[in-house]
């Protein structure tokens, strides 16, 4: 009797809360990664950073519905990867910011707001060199995720 009733409670709690097999199936699981992406920035709180620039890379997987453009082949059923690439590059390549995570804020902020189809993004930007820090550390990154509400 105890260890049914530990049992059907916690049963009966996932089925009220389950989704429908028809609402599961509309969730979208595709990815679009982008790995590696080099550019040159000014981004950071010491003056030298700012006056000198230096590089950053950039990682950015997106969150897109995929289904159409696999039985379409055609690319306004999906998102250019040159579109999105430049407008990572915009932000990284833009104005400067103090924090590498407004750079990462700034940069999934812009894709959002230029890919409607893009259902969340997520961006790594990392450091190359990073001022008053030894050789003993290979990067510093900031990893940011945002999606549509």
């Amino acid at each position: 009797m105890f260890t049914t009733k530990l049992i059907k409670q916690p049963l009966q709690a996932i089925m009220q809360n389950t989704l429908s097999l028809r609402s599961f199936s509309n969730y979208v699981l595709d990815k679009i990664h982008m790995k590696g992406m080099i550019f040159q920035g000014n981004h950071g709180v010491l003056p030298e950073e700012r006056a000198n620039g230096q590089t950053f890379v950039a990682d950015a997987t997106y969150t897109i519905d995929l289904r159409k453009a696999g039985e379409t082949d055609n690319l306004e059923d999906t998102v250019s990867y040159a579109d999105v690439y430049n407008d990572i590059k915009s932000v990284i390549e833009g104005p400067p910011s103090n924090l590498l995570e407004k750079v990462a804020a700034d940069s999934c902020k812009t894709v959002l707001a230029h890919h409607p189809k893009i259902q969340s993004v997520r961006i790594f930007v990392k450091k190359v060199c990073i001022p008053g820090v030894t050789d003993k550390v290979d990067t510093v990154g900031i990893e940011v995720e945002r999606s549509r509400e």
